[in-house]
């Protein structure tokens, strides 16, 4: 039985393997079993909107309820295949759908990362279902009746399809596809379609509490304003003349790191990844200009701090022209050994 050896030679290897790690970089392991903070919880993730945890509510009507239940139950029979028959295939669906389930209630984000579980999942039991009612059957028999076609309608025709086909169009259909039109619609321009919709119905459908947005906003994205991309198309014309990676950095919303070095050509302070978060946070929260420019002198210190292993003497000279001898000396030593002033700043 192979599995005998690999399963525990895969731990041992990967424990050993972790070991190394935590020994010499204990952050990196860390963020390796914690998932960068999704599977242990930093404060950090706790600002940021899409790693929120979603609940039960929003995960079935992200997807649509039917089709949310309808995977929920081809689940339920994979596992029960599973157990019955030791096939592999549902092994694989169902630690798939168990893996998207959990990280999508763990995180929001994620949400994207299981809709091809859900659409695979109920299109099987919807498929089942197609199977079970026998359109194949029932077409054959109707051309297979001589005489009147509303006739042999009539009997080939059973309640059960006509059921079948009430659900595909109204719970499957409709809704999806409504679903993906309002998903399809920028929020930004959702309430000019929204009075679309209202203008084009008769009158008796039409509510009489009409507000601007009825129709459309359960689901859809926003997108920057065009001065955001006006503002980047310029920034990525300035330093032409110099690598990207060696360009002045600047500070944007971690969230859209990402977004700004791809379209301003120029590095980030911090990004997506929460790397640089505190002197952005610092930055983008301070009372007044005075305390933004320490922000970012104190980034530069730092900078050269962990470049170079220490406060240079260009460096000292430049802040003794603004400081005298005592506060350089302070600030140089808050650089560069800033465990010592933890109570200091509490």
């Amino acid at each position: 039985m192979p599995w005998v050896i690999i399963i525990p030679s895969v731990a041992v290897i990967g424990g050993a393997g972790y070991a190394g790690l935590w020994h010499f970089s204990p952050g990196v392991a860390t963020k390796l079993v914690g998932g960068a903070g999704y599977l242990i919880k930093t404060k950090v993730y706790g600002t940021i909107g899409e790693a929120q945890a979603t609940d039960v509510n929003r995960f079935a009507f992200a997807y649509g309820q039917i089709t949310f239940y309808l995977a929920m139950i081809a689940l339920f029979l994979l596992i029960v295949e599973y157990m019955r028959f030791w096939k592999k295939d549902r092994l694989l669906m169902v630690v798939w759908t168990a893996t998207a389930i959990y990280m999508t209630m763990g995180a929001i984000r994620f949400m994207f990362n299981a809709t091809p579980v859900f659409a695979i999942l109920s299109g099987w039991i919807i498929w089942e279902i197609i199977g079970k009612v026998d359109f194949r059957m029932m077409i054959k028999n109707v051309h297979g009746m001589r005489g009147n076609k509303f006739y042999a309608m009539k009997k080939g025709v059973k309640l059960q399809h006509v059921g079948c086909a009430l659900f595909l169009v109204f719970c499957i259909v409709l809704p999806n596809a409504m679903g993906a039109i309002d998903a399809s619609i920028p929020y930004e321009k959702k309430g000019e379609y929204d009075r679309m919709i209202y203008d084009w119905l008769p009158d008796f459908a039409k509510p009489s509490d009409y507000s601007g947005s009825w129709y459309l906003g359960a689901h859809g994205q926003g997108f920057l304003s065009g001065y955001w991309f006006d503002g980047l198309k310029w920034l990525s014309e300035q330093d032409a003349d110099i690598p990207v990676e060696e360009r002045p950095a600047f500070i944007a919303w971690w969230d859209y790191g990402f977004q700004c070095v791809q379209d301003g050509k120029h590095p980030t302070i911090a990004d997506n990844f929460q790397n640089g978060i505190p002197a952005a946070g610092n930055f983008i929260t301070a009372q007044n200009e005075s305390r933004a420019i320490s922000v970012l002198i104190t980034r530069i210190l730092h900078t050269e701090y962990h470049e170079r292993g220490k406060i240079t003497g260009d460096v000292k000279n430049v802040l003794l022209q603004h400081l005298d001898a005592n506060d350089s000396k302070t600030l140089e030593e808050i650089i560069t050994n800033p465990d010592n002033y933890v109570d200091y700043v509490l």
